[in-house]
């Protein structure tokens, strides 16, 4: 799991607020204000309720995206001022039976560290009279990794890997592009598809924006184009909600 970290350089807590965009700083003081305690800002790291998650980056509300894990079982932890490492499992959350299994990085600077800490001891204890996952579990767990490394690789390879992956779990239909939606000065594809039994999906699709997808110099043109159009959307065989949308 060390691949979700993410590496920022020496700053203050207050100075990672600062830097992050307007709306990432409005959903971070709305959840602040419903009780979530942060440890790290970017990657995320708070304690929500009795829930411990992480997040590579944030999400607008309602979007379950790719890296988002929730701490299950703790069997040893080693926190400072920069660096908190996790050792045990972890759920998907809108992935029932799905558990990552191993070792969580999480580069700071953090705050709320001695929080952070008595959260971990509790959760340790909590683990003796909690048995380990299955071998089921922990292999849907692996499997939503592998597919998660493969929409994020850059190349042949990873287009290779998803294809590859995305007949055993997805399903592709027609889908109709309705623009983009701007975060955090990135543009995300708004989307709308329907899946077997009828429903009707409308969805931000976060996990890749249109400046890491294409040059530089392609994206304003792309942005031109006449919306509405048809493209191409892969939802999950399980659970259609999950979805990406090919636009390009």
């Amino acid at each position: 799991m060390r691949r979700f970290a993410k590496r920022w350089d020496a700053a203050s807590p207050a100075q990672m607020l600062e830097s992050l965009s307007a709306p990432e700083r409005q959903q971070v003081q709305a959840e602040q204000a419903q009780g979530a305690v942060f440890f790290c800002y970017h990657p995320q790291l708070k304690l929500c309720g009795m829930n411990l998650l992480y997040a590579r980056k944030a999400l607008p509300a309602g979007q379950d995206g790719k890296g988002i894990l929730c701490l299950e079982r703790l069997q040893r932890f080693s926190v400072s001022g920069e660096l908190a490492v996790l050792w045990g499992e972890f759920s998907v959350p809108g992935r029932p039976g799905h558990i990552v299994a191993g070792k969580l990085r999480v580069k700071g600077p953090l705050q709320n560290v001695r929080r952070l800490q008595a959260f971990l001891c509790w959760k340790q204890e909590q683990a003796g009279g909690q048995p380990p996952a299955g071998c089921r579990e922990k292999l849907a767990g692996c499997l939503w990794r592998v597919r998660a490394f493969a929409a994020s690789v850059q190349g042949s390879l990873g287009a290779l890997l998803h294809m590859a992956l995305a007949g055993c779990f997805f399903h592709e239909t027609q889908g109709v592009l309705k623009g983009f939606v701007q975060i955090g000065g990135a543009h995300y594809p708004r989307y709308a598809y329907c899946a077997p039994d009828g429903r009707v999906f409308e969805q931000v699709g976060v996990g890749l924006s249109l400046e890491e997808a294409v040059p530089h110099a392609g994206v304003a043109g792309l942005l031109r184009r006449n919306c509405p159009r048809a493209v191409r959307v892969q939802y999950d065989r399980r659970n259609p909600a999950q979805s990406r949308c090919i636009y390009l």
